[in-house]
């Protein structure tokens, strides 16, 4: 009997291998009925539910789980300390996979109890979810505290390494600390260059990268970060538009700012990113000597909902434009309504 028990389980864990799940499941339930001790029994039950969580069956998952956890309430301590660790890591993983956070936190907490027995990779993996369970909790400081455990963990990969960094990043994002936020991402992206974990840490970091001037590496990033944006994140897709058509502009690579600017402006997502977006075809299309097709594109800004600064800077650029056509007259008209509408305009120094 016991020969058949442990053929079987070796069927299911080839079978789990190759990820057919279904059938590892079946054998496993056959693998259970041949049990005596309980905490064989349990360990099926597991390793069924693992199964199911492979299969998106969280639910199901949790009834073997918590049937596990009944089992080893009996057992000698030697038998239920790994079971009763691998129980609640388990349903704290379900939990927070079904967004249901506190009770995520709940059988996370209580797993890692024991986190100086586990294996370090084991350690690191349990320490980042708690990590990651918290931001979603919005308890950023608490959050970032299990992050900077994980990273304490020396056995682990530079990928994982970079997870976690960035990780921190998100934090300190929250926190609203942005100079630590930008050198974790720094940290984790120089770790790892090919780190996708999260699109909208690539865009924070390449948002962070722009307003430090850093636009070659902002270019890269935003680039990234929109191959992987989803399709439901319009706002998103038309900010990496802006600031790439800016990065693209300051660098002087006016086709490239040209076409992405256009591209962000067929999105529509975000009234004032869309002003911004005509502002910087507008100053592509002059740096160009294109002043007449500038002019078009920042008339129609005006038509667009905006508040005294983006006028300032309408005004001014198509008073620029006016005067680049010697066109002195319209230019004087925009020239006096900026001066109307703020007499101490950091604009009019365009315009000596």
């Amino acid at each position: 009997m016991a020969e058949l028990h442990d053929k079987i389980l070796m069927r299911a864990e080839k079978s789990h291998r190759k990820g057919k799940f279904k059938k590892e499941i079946r054998l496993l339930e056959h693998a259970r009925k041949l049990c005596d001790r309980e905490s064989d029994k349990a360990d099926i039950d597991i390793r069924i539910g693992t199964a199911l969580s492979q299969l998106g069956r969280g639910p199901e998952a949790k009834e073997y789980y918590f049937r596990a956890l009944d089992q080893v309430q009996s057992l000698p301590a030697d038998e239920k300390d790994e079971l009763y660790w691998s129980i609640n890591d388990y349903l704290g993983t379900v939990f927070y996979e079904e967004g249901d956070y506190q009770e995520a936190l709940r059988y996370k907490m209580e797993a890692v109890k024991d986190v100086d027995e586990l294996h370090e990779k084991s350690a690191w993996m349990l320490l980042t979810y708690l990590g990651k369970i918290h931001e979603h909790l919005e308890d950023y400081e608490k959050a970032l505290e299990w992050y900077l455990r994980a990273l304490e963990i020396e056995e682990i990969d530079d990928d994982e390494l970079a997870m976690t960094m960035g990780f921190c990043g998100q934090c300190h994002d929250g926190l609203g600390d942005e100079a630590r936020a930008y050198e974790s991402y720094h940290k984790a992206f120089s770790l790892d260059p090919g780190h996708t974990e999260n699109w909208h840490m690539m865009y924070r970091y390449a948002v962070l990268s722009y307003e430090r001037g850093e636009h070659d590496t902002a270019i890269r990033f935003f680039k990234k970060a929109m191959s992987l944006i989803p399709s439901e994140k319009q706002a998103f897709l038309e900010a990496c538009c802006q600031y790439l058509g800016y990065s693209y502009f300051v660098k002087k690579e006016y086709g490239r700012a040209e076409r992405i600017v256009k591209k962000g402006l067929e999105i529509r997502a975000d009234p004032r990113r869309r002003a911004n977006l005509f502002l910087t075809i507008v100053q592509v299309l002059f740096a160009r000597g294109r002043a007449k097709k500038a002019i078009e594109y920042a008339l129609k800004i005006l038509q667009e909902p905006l508040d005294q600064e983006y006028m300032e800077r309408v005004y001014s650029l198509l008073a620029m434009c006016y005067f680049s056509l010697r066109d002195e007259e319209q230019g004087e008209q925009y020239r006096r309504k900026l001066i109307e509408l703020n007499p101490r305009s950091p604009y009019l120094n365009d315009l000596l």
